[in-house]
């Protein structure tokens, strides 16, 4: 595979193969208490004495991840956090989950700030993006009354309109979109299908974070109506595409980069104290990260 091949990271070797997407770093680990609104979780963190509020940037439901016990990574708002004179009500943003699996976990990002650098990665590197290469890619372009996430004009070929979904949720091997119920989904959809049906070319893309899914589908049990309009989409020409991401969060320990299942997923199941001692995650100086491209998984109209 051609494009920025993983072979390193923060000068350690990585087992995964892939094509680097994002540098994502994170703090620390924390455990989930609740989540008192769509915006906010509260999350125990080591090293403070009581639970800290946190930023959910993410309005699905995450009910396979923000649930009380879980562990989950965090990242602190430095200079903008209340602590610091900051503009900010809380100190620290969710970052990643971890979601258990039949065989194995993974951490699932669950930070949608960071989709948008993910995706021109993606669409900017040929050997990866659904589209080839491309020599422009605009972003938050503004058609009838919705404004689209991309217009990426490839080497060859019309222009195409792009709207990109991160996708959280899997149950079995098929991911699953919606998480809850979006109005503002359905409504991207029909502004593609207008596109398409005004002679343009548009597709929706679906960042899909868990690395076990083998297919995609849309969630008709939780949102009917986007469900009906995704296969309208299709049915009218919109092209849908499924990356499949992991996510490997690393930390710095004992004179070595660690991650999944070295040090990670020990420290989720034997308990954060295991493994963990103030506040900088593994009693570690540094923390790194890094979201891989592994593949495209098959797209239907029905789960």
């Amino acid at each position: 595979m051609s494009g920025e091949q993983l072979s390193g990271l923060a000068g350690g070797p990585l087992a995964e193969e892939g094509v680097r997407v994002a540098s994502l770093s994170w703090d620390t680990m924390g455990r989930v208490v609740s989540r008192p609104n769509r915006f906010t979780a509260v999350v125990d963190v080591p090293g403070r004495a009581e639970s800290e509020r946190v930023h959910v940037h993410d309005p699905g439901r995450l009910e396979e991840i923000l649930y009380s016990g879980n562990t989950v990574l965090l990242r602190h708002a430095g200079d903008r956090a209340p602590e610091m004179g900051g503009d900010r009500r809380t100190s620290w943003d969710l970052v990643a989950g971890w979601v258990k699996g039949e065989e194995e976990g993974s951490w699932v990002v669950v930070n949608s700030s960071y989709h948008r650098r993910m995706a021109e990665r993606l669409f900017s590197t040929p050997s990866i993006s659904p589209f080839g290469p491309a020599v422009d890619i605009r972003a938050e372009v503004t058609v009838g009354h919705s404004r689209l996430d991309f217009l990426v004009s490839p080497a060859a070929g019309r222009d195409i309109l792009v709207e990109t979904k991160g996708c959280t949720l899997a149950r079995g091997d098929v991911a699953l979109f919606p998480d809850a119920p979006t109005s503002r989904g359905k409504r991207h959809l029909e502004a593609l299908v207008q596109a398409v049906e005004g002679g343009k070319r548009a597709a929706v893309v679906f960042l899909v974070f868990r690395p076990e899914a083998v297919r995609f589908a849309p969630n008709a049990s939780t949102d009917p109506a986007f469900a009906s309009t995704f296969v309208r989409a299709l049915e009218a020409g919109v092209e849908a595409y499924a990356p499949v991401f992991r996510y490997l969060p690393l930390a710095h320990v004992e004179g070595s980069w660690k991650m999944p299942p070295d040090i990670l997923v020990s420290v989720v199941e034997g308990g954060m104290d295991s493994g963990m001692e103030g506040g900088g995650g593994f009693g570690s100086e540094e923390v790194s990260g890094a979201v891989l491209f592994i593949r495209y998984i098959p797209v239907s109209s029905a789960p």
